[in-house]
C-alpha cells in the first residue's frame, strides 16, 4: 500500500509534462575541437576595462563532431571580459559551441570548454568520500541524488529549453525530486509519504 502511495506521487508530480511541452528551440550545441586561432578585432576605447584585454572577437576554426563525422567550421570567441591570454583556446582544445539559425553570418558561437571528463572525474572521488564516510546510508544517499539529478536532465532541463512554463515545471520538478530523493535514501514508510506529501 505505501509502494503505491508513493508511486502515486512520483507520478502526480511528472505527469504535466506531457501537458507542459511545447516546439524545440532551433538553437544547437555541439563538441568541437581548435584547429586554428585567427586574429582578433580590437574595441573602441570608450569599452575598455582596466585589467582587461583590449579586444573583442577572434575567429577559431573548428572540427565540429557531428556523430561519426566531422566538419571545419567557423566559430566566433567573444574574449571582451577575458583578464587573461590563458583563457583563450588554443589548437587542440575540445571546446563546446553553439549554433542558431537565426544568425546567417556567424551561426556557431563559442559556449565554453568541453570539461565533462573532469567533472566525471570530481563526481566520482566525491560518491567514494561518501560511501567510505557514510556507508550503506551515503550509498542511498547518493542514488536519491542521482535520481533528482534524472529528474533535473530528464524531465526539467527539456521542458525548460522547449519552452514550458517555467514555474510549473519548477513546481512539479521539485515535487518529483523530493519524493524520489526521500524515498530512495530513507526509504518508504509512512514518515517519508508524509513527509513528501506535506511539500
Amino acid at each position: 500500500m505505501l509502494q503505491k502511495l508513493f508511486l502515486a506521487l512520483v507520478l502526480m508530480s511528472v505527469m504535466p509534462g506531457a501537458v507542459l511541452a511545447q516546439e524545440q528551440p532551433l538553437q544547437e550545441f555541439f563538441r568541437a575541437t581548435v584547429v586554428e586561432v585567427r586574429g582578433a578585432e580590437s574595441v573602441d576605447e570608450d569599452f575598455l576595462v582596466e585589467g582587461v584585454l583590449p579586444v573583442r572577437q577572434r575567429i577559431l576554426v573548428a572540427e565540429l563532431e557531428l556523430g561519426r563525422d566531422s566538419r571545419l567550421v567557423e566559430v566566433l570567441y567573444d574574449e571582451t571580459f577575458i583578464s587573461d591570454e590563458s583563457q583563450i583556446p588554443s589548437p587542440g582544445d575540445r571546446i563546446v559551441v553553439s549554433k542558431n539559425p537565426n544568425f546567417a553570418s556567424e551561426p556557431f558561437i563559442y559556449v565554453d570548454r568541453y570539461r565533462l571528463p573532469q567533472l566525471i572525474g570530481l563526481g566520482l572521488f566525491f560518491a567514494l568520500f561518501v560511501m567510505l564516510v557514510a556507508q550503506f546510508r551515503g550509498l542511498t544517499a547518493l542514488a536519491g541524488l542521482l535520481a533528482s539529478v534524472g529528474v533535473i536532465f530528464g524531465y526539467m532541463a527539456p521542458q525548460l529549453i522547449g519552452g514550458a512554463h517555467p514555474v510549473l515545471v519548477s513546481v512539479f520538478g521539485a515535487v518529483a525530486i523530493v519524493v524520489l530523493s526521500m524515498g530512495i535514501a530513507h526509504g518508504i514508510s509512512k514518515k517519508t509519504i508524509v513527509a513528501a506529501a506535506s511539500v
